[in-house]
């Protein structure tokens, strides 16, 4: 029965804390979009950059790589580099995101579950 109170009196503070707790996420979210965030692919022949809300901002190929992509084999090559690249940076990003949050979470003395904000959506934690 006082776990219960506990919990609603912290529900309470928060609530009263609710229009902080909206700026700062509101400034974590333009902090988090601002990033710019860089991916690999191939060891380094393709480097795909995006941002922190998860746009790709260039796709970069080395150039002798570059000048290799001329028929289907070499093609296909190159559309699988740069899917890891994207993924690799899309990865990261994600990661960054979720570390930002989750620091600014606990700036605030916000509970977090088990996992940190992913937990939040069941996915179990940040990804590597």
């Amino acid at each position: 029965m006082f776990d219960g109170l506990k919990s609603m009196a912290g529900m309470a503070g928060m609530l009263k804390d609710l229009p902080k707790l909206q700026a700062a996420a509101a400034e974590v979210r333009r902090e988090i979009a601002a990033l710019e965030i860089e991916g690999r692919g191939g060891g380094g022949a393709v480097i795909a950059r995006v941002t922190g809300s998860l746009e790709v901002i260039s796709i970069e190929v080395a150039e002798p790589i570059g000048h290799a992509f001329a028929d289907g084999d070499q093609r296909s090559m190159a559309s699988e580099l740069v899917r890891e690249a994207v993924n690799d940076a899309l990865t990261r990003a994600r990661t960054v995101a979720a570390e930002r949050m989750e620091a600014a979470a606990r700036d605030l003395g916000l509970p977090l579950p088990p996992g940190g904000i992913a937990g939040l959506a069941g996915g179990g934690g940040a990804a590597p």
